[in-house]
């Protein structure tokens, strides 16, 4: 057990640390990627704080001084806003960021991986483009053009014009069907019902509310009766003396 207290770096040990680490793999997960390949991790240009940072940054820079280590960000390549509507994660540029555009490597999508060591900003772009969703790739290529990053002339190959869910699904589809890529590959604690998600628990759980609704609406029922035949009684004889 090590100390809380201690930064999860190569240096201090560094002789041991660079022979345990060897060939390292360092995962982490991010909520966007700029096209220029720094990351946002932990919270949001407004100032709003979504967690915390952790060994994230730590990782990350140990990638590169280590001998044939890598850093491999994960990020869904799109999200569903609050509101509604899809937007995409991956975008020209954010206001805040995690991990500094220098420490690029691996980033990993839904629709492939790009690896942005050591290239350009150019490369980076056509790189990061080619695993972004492509219902948002023209924007995100003339944004890139238009700030001079990326050649006017430049086209996405037409191998990365297809990245949508609905392409996935149906070559998943004979697969899924077989039982290969179940939800949960290595099982999981969740009920049936749990697993099926919110939408499918809708109409039963609306039904739920209903019957919850009504049972409180019966108890508030018979909570008035006994006072209604109480003011009658009052009513009726006036109020009792006391005992003494």
């Amino acid at each position: 057990m090590r100390a809380i207290g201690r930064i999860n770096d190569i240096y201090g040990d560094e002789a041991l640390t660079r022979v345990q680490r060897r060939d390292g793999r360092f995962i982490n997960t991010s909520m966007m990627i700029t096209l220029l390949g720094a990351a946002v991790s932990d919270a949001l240009e407004s100032g709003e704080v979504v967690s915390g940072v952790g060994g994230q940054y730590n990782f990350v820079a140990m990638a590169h001084p280590l001998e044939d280590a890598r850093s491999i960000l994960q990020v869904r390549s799109t999200r569903t806003k609050s509101g509604g509507g899809t937007v995409s994660n991956l975008v020209y540029n954010y206001g805040h960021t995690t991990i500094p555009r220098h420490l690029r490597d691996m980033v990993v999508t839904d629709h492939g991986i790009a690896d942005l060591r050591a290239k350009t900003d150019g490369e980076v772009i056509e790189a990061l483009l080619a695993i972004a969703d492509s219902r948002f790739q023209d924007e995100l290529r003339e944004h890139a053009q238009r700030a001079g990053k990326l050649d006017a002339s430049y086209e996405i190959p037409v191998q990365h014009r297809d990245n949508r869910p609905e392409s996935y699904r149906a070559v998943l589809a004979s697969f899924r069907e077989r039982g290969f890529f179940p939800a949960y590959p290595f099982g999981s604690d969740l009920t049936r019902r749990a697993r099926a998600g919110p939408r499918a628990r809708q109409p039963q759980e609306q039904g739920r509310v209903d019957d919850r609704q009504a049972r409180a609406a019966r108890r508030r029922a018979r909570r008035q009766r006994p006072a209604e035949g109480a003011a009658i009684l009052y009513r009726s004889h006036g109020p009792t003396e006391p005992r003494r």
